[in-house]
């Protein structure tokens, strides 16, 4: 059984991280794991002893995926949800962002992609966050941050395959839930 709950606030370049312990699996220490994308692990994987919440500062200006493991003996559990964290964001939280709408891409020879949305409904956001798995909801092709907030993406020479894609809001209180996904076939 994992950690459950895993919640977080930014203050700056501090993080404050908290979670529930497992109700079946009896902890020794947590493990936070941290990576740029989702599930990845290349900012943070540090044991921090049995206690269930963590504050760590000063923390890089960037999105950081972010996960808590419980141990025991030098076993495992599962994951906690993961929280998406965004630190140095420009501006005050002032409104969640809201799913984008109407995703829609049109694919051009040698493989040119330009993918098109609209704005939530009230959404302020200050990025998007594109995703494309090689399934149904999944990540494991592409996350890119479009570091703007014009509603639509040109992408160059993108391989052949058939990509599932999705677009989420992002500002400074978070990441927003994803936008109807499309599926993409790119053949050149």
């Amino acid at each position: 059984m994992a950690p459950g709950g895993l919640a977080f606030s930014v203050d700056g370049a501090t993080v404050v991280l908290r979670w529930s312990a497992p109700t079946v699996f009896q902890a020794t220490s947590y493990v936070i794991e941290a990576g740029s994308s989702s599930g990845q692990l290349d900012q943070a994987n540090t044991n921090i002893g049995n206690v269930v919440s963590y504050t760590a500062s000063p923390v890089p200006p960037g999105t950081y995926y972010v996960r808590v493991r419980a141990m025991n003996n030098g076993v495992a559990s599962q994951a906690s949800n993961e929280a998406i964290v965004i630190v140095g964001a420009s501006g005050a939280c002032v409104g969640e962002a809201r799913p984008p709408a109407g995703l829609v891409s049109s694919v051009e020879g040698d493989g040119n992609v330009t993918l098109s949305w609209a704005l939530g409904d009230g959404s302020a956001q200050s990025s998007y966050v594109i995703e494309a798995g090689s399934f149904p909801g999944a990540t494991n092709l592409a996350i890119v941050d479009t570091l703007s907030g014009e509603t639509s993406f040109y992408a160059p020479g993108v391989g052949d395959g058939t990509y599932f894609v999705r677009v989420r809001a992002k500002n400074a209180c978070g990441v927003s839930a994803a936008s109807n996904e499309i599926v993409m076939t790119v053949r050149r």
